[in-house]
């Protein structure tokens, strides 16, 4: 799945987790119908690779990664 936009680049599902890798990145958040659940952020310098474990009860998820200039992308929706 090729993310649009900002420095992502591909997030690839499996049965129990999304495995994102992007160009260098300050923040990749992933965003699904369960909105107060944790381990959903990743933030640092020159962050490449994000991993996101499924909830149970999510339907689905997609990925927001900003880089260091502030462009932002974001992926298809990933139904899980």
């Amino acid at each position: 799945v090729e993310i649009r936009g900002g420095a992502a680049h591909n997030i690839v599902p499996d049965k129990a987790h999304a495995i994102l890798t992007c160009s260098p990145a300050v923040k990749v958040a992933f965003l699904s119908n369960s909105v107060w659940s944790s381990g959903r952020m990743v933030r640092g310098k020159g962050i490449t690779e994000a991993v996101y474990e499924f909830k149970r009860h999510e339907i689905y998820v997609r990925a927001e990664v900003t880089d260091a200039n502030g462009r932002v992308g974001y992926s298809n929706i990933i139904p899980v």
